[in-house]
């Protein structure tokens, strides 16, 4: 944060810095910090597009939706200002605004539309380096990447309006992902919808290549950094073993498990008993009774948990007795 401080006073015109102090202030649980640089931010550069995103999720962390929307309709019209060569009267870079041609200190002698925008476009790039999006831009397209970002955020406002309206969400999430393929928020959230709607086949095929390191950014951060990822994966892989998928489902659950363990991770009944026992069904270890245990003490209330958890009682007890695993009946099936 000191470095920043200095890099903004030392660069007062320049949006990036103050965008960057509020992510670290964010970072910090500093909200109100978060905000203000991020407003700041726009003060500098109304085109600065990752400053709406934000701000419209920090809106919708203390209940204001129509805030959130609007700004999510901010970051649209943004977007369209930059298409068309940015808002000639807001781009301010390095302390003077872009058409002031010869000013004495300005750093750039020769400011201009043209570079006015690009070095706003870079600066824009450069905070969603720090975001840890920029890797991911399809073709190193910005614009897309800008687009599908703030799709997302327009899914943010309509889950947080009506949390069942599944088929806004998914038109949503599916427009954020053909913009932005490899945006991992909105295929994780895509992922969960699909797993919520009883569909764990087509959730585990959505995050399958980011899960095993196969998108841009690889598996390690993700399984380690995301547990979303991890939680939404495993648990689609499982459910679709459960439903009688067969012999390929059952691999795809076990190589999930595996990759998990070579990344020094695991699930203990604490964090989720569920995955904690569909582990010790593919991997035991010394702990696979106090795993079957814990399972077998466990009541829950979801239908869906109730019947994996029959399932998965009869899978581990094999298990722990020695014999065969894996040839499961359907969930419910008495078998």
């Amino acid at each position: 944060m000191e470095e920043l401080e200095l890099a903004a006073t030392q660069d007062p015109g320049c949006p990036l810095f103050l965008h960057c102090k509020a992510m670290v202030a964010l970072e910090l649980e500093k909200a109100s910090d978060a905000k203000a640089w991020f407003e700041a931010a726009l003060g500098r550069t109304a085109d600065w597009v990752p400053a709406y995103q934000s701000l419209s999720l920090l809106q919708l962390h203390d209940g204001n939706a129509e805030a959130a929307g609007q700004l999510v309709e901010a970051s649209w019209k943004a977007i369209e200002r930059l298409q068309l060569g940015g808002d000639v009267s807001d781009v301010i870079l390095f302390g003077v605004p872009v058409v002031t041609l010869g000013t004495a200190d300005a750093r750039d002698p020769t400011p201009s539309l043209r570079n006015g925008l690009q070095r706003t476009l870079g600066q824009i790039h450069e905070a969603m380096q720090w975001e840890g999006y920029a890797d991911r831009m399809p073709a190193n397209d910005l614009m897309a990447m800008l687009k599908g970002y703030t799709k997302y955020a327009e899914f943010r406002v309509t889950r947080f309006g009506n949390n069942l309206d599944f088929a806004a969400q998914e038109a949503c999430l599916d427009e954020a992902l053909r913009w932005a393929p490899d945006l991992w928020q909105a295929r994780a959230w895509r992922a969960l919808i699909a797993w919520e709607r009883r569909d764990p086949a087509r959730a585990e095929k959505l995050l399958r290549d980011a899960y095993h390191g196969k998108m841009v950014g690889g598996a390690m951060q993700w399984l380690q950094h995301e547990p979303m990822i991890r939680m939404v994966y495993l648990r689609a892989c499982l459910d679709d073993w459960l439903v009688g998928k067969g012999e390929a489902a059952r691999e795809r659950c076990s190589a999930a498990f595996r990759r998990l363990r070579e990344h020094g991770l695991t699930f203990q009944s604490k964090d989720d008993v569920l995955l904690a026992a569909a582990e010790q069904v593919f991997l035991p270890d010394k702990g696979q009774r106090e795993v079957l245990k814990a399972l077998v003490d466990w009541r829950p209330v979801d239908a869906r948990d109730a019947e994996s958890r029959q399932a998965l009682v009869v899978e581990l007890q094999r298990a722990a007795d020695g014999l065969p695993t894996g040839k499961l009946a359907a969930p419910g099936s008495g078998r």
